[in-house]
């Protein structure tokens, strides 16, 4: 496989990768900064397709890339372990969230506090994943 075509998908992979921070870290911003549930609702809904496609866009970049080298490295095998996590937790979000009618406020408050939970464990996974690739 020439060179130059893995380095182009390793950069889109990097790109994708990077850009997956900034949907987790918008939805802890406006879990904090948020006081009323149907508007943050609103605004997590709205990141939801951009998270998807960008996690989506790093797991095929990343198979691609697998597979061009031809190999399946503990790398790829963490990646693949944190975005399936990734995943279930974000369907598991959507199912939650999705039940909460605007007049439940103790569920609503539960929610919350799970979602920055959820959030902060997404950014740190990816963070953990990032420093694993570039230092081991």
């Amino acid at each position: 496989m020439p060179t130059a075509v893995l380095l182009e998908t390793l950069g889109y992979h990097q790109i994708f990768a990077f850009l997956l921070f900034v949907p987790p870290a918008l939805a802890l911003l406006f879990l904090f900064q948020m006081r009323s549930f149907p508007h943050l609702v609103r605004r997590i809904r709205l990141l939801t397709p951009a998270y998807n496609f960008l996690l989506a866009s790093a797991v095929f970049t990343g198979i691609i890339l697998a597979f061009m080298q031809q190999n399946y490295s503990a790398h790829a095998m963490a990646m693949t372990a944190a975005s399936a996590i990734i995943i279930y937790n974000e369907i598991r979000r959507y199912k939650r969230q999705r039940v909460i009618t605007s007049y439940e406020i103790p569920e609503q408050n539960v929610f919350i506090k799970w979602a920055k939970k959820k959030y902060a464990l997404d950014i740190a996974l990816l963070l953990v994943l990032v420093l694993f690739t570039f230092y081991f």
